[in-house]
């Protein structure tokens, strides 16, 4: 059986939908030196390694979020080592790009967090509407805390064509979109609730002066 039998088989497809990241591997791996196949078998095998739950949770939340999943380095360290077996042109394309950035961005750290960010930048000035590309740059900017920032480019997103070939791309920045409103909500309302807490106490101690009161216990 070639390559392309080995991704494209039964077994492979419910690998995947099992989520059984050991089998989907094996699976993947057999294709992982194909010619026409070889790349998006390799960007498949990195997505299980970042995420294996296929919940990119991980690129969803701010830098230090206790909640956060953390990826363990020895996946790390694979994905990094696969994506350097792309070779040629694919090398240049928003998918590895984006792969590369994510991988960069399981590691959880401001630096590289920028890093994965500055290359997605410079992508993006050769191709301004690439779905996968914003999405990215928009969770690198949730993770680094920058929520307006995120905010703008999943606008940017939503006021775009829906294509159907990348379904996933608008449904993952339209639920990124609606978290990230949540949490400014959120923010706005706590800062509210800090201001409002402040005046009352300010009104109190103009009141007891007013009233010659000291809450001094002395």
């Amino acid at each position: 059986v070639g390559s392309e039998m080995c991704i494209r088989d039964r077994s492979t497809a419910d690998a995947l939908d099992r989520i059984d990241p050991h089998a989907a591997l094996n699976e993947l791996n057999a294709a992982r030196q194909d010619g026409d196949w070889g790349a998006r078998a390799i960007y498949q095998m990195v997505l299980i390694y970042l995420n294996p739950d296929g919940s990119f949770s991980a690129f969803d939340t701010a830098l230090g979020d206790p909640a956060a999943e953390e990826v363990d380095e020895g996946s790390l360290l694979a994905a990094e080592r696969l994506l350097m077996e792309v070779r040629g042109a694919a090398r240049h394309t928003s998918r590895h790009v984006i792969m590369e950035a994510m991988t960069l961005m399981a590691r959880r750290t401001e630096q590289d967090v920028n890093a994965a960010l500055q290359r997605l930048l410079e992508y993006a000035q050769e191709d301004a509407h690439d779905v996968g590309v914003l999405l990215t740059i928009a969770n690198a900017h949730a993770l680094l805390g920058q929520l307006p920032k995120a905010r703008n480019f999943l606008k940017r997103i939503q006021k775009m064509p829906y294509q159907v070939d990348e379904a996933e791309q608008f449904e993952r920045a339209w639920l990124l979109l609606a978290q990230v409103l949540s949490q400014e909500k959120r923010a706005c309302l706590q800062q509210g609730a800090v201001l409002l807490k402040g005046s009352l106490l300010n009104k109190n101690d103009a009141d007891d002066e007013g009233l010659g009161v000291d809450r001094g216990g002395g």
